[in-house]
């Protein structure tokens, strides 16, 4: 959030004349989640299998350990292993991310765009 309301503070201070429109401030809240994003997801994708390779198997370990706690029945578990191997791999799970980063940023960029617009003189 507070590279957002930087990111559109500055945009508008020292590139803008000191005014921006909701919109150019909704986009360039939106273009700060999406550089974000990509940063998160390279960085997943260099977790996952450069620092901790084992990291997917981890996480299938620990969701098997919960649902057999939880009473799930064996025919369950083999249903969700297949699920559980997608929904944990690096690829899904660094794509996921950026999708994620980005829709909160923008969510959160409606907000800040809508508080720091600041309307040149003469324009509605």
């Amino acid at each position: 959030m507070v590279a957002i309301v930087l990111a559109i503070k500055h945009h508008r201070d020292n590139e803008l004349g000191g005014y921006i429109k909701y919109g150019r401030g909704l986009g360039m809240g939106t273009l700060v989640g999406l550089v974000m994003g990509v940063i998160t997801a390279v960085w997943m994708l260099i977790y996952m299998y450069v620092i901790d390779p084992e990291l997917q198997d981890k996480i299938k370990e620990m969701a098997m350990e919960q649902a057999i706690a939880n009473g799930a029945t064996e025919e369950a578990m083999e249903q969700g292993a297949g699920m559980m191997d997608f929904f944990t791999s690096p690829a899904f799970m660094s794509i996921a991310s950026l999708i994620g980063t980005v829709l909160v940023a923008f969510i959160m960029s409606l907000v800040v765009s809508a508080i720091m617009k600041k309307d040149p003189p003469g324009n509605v």
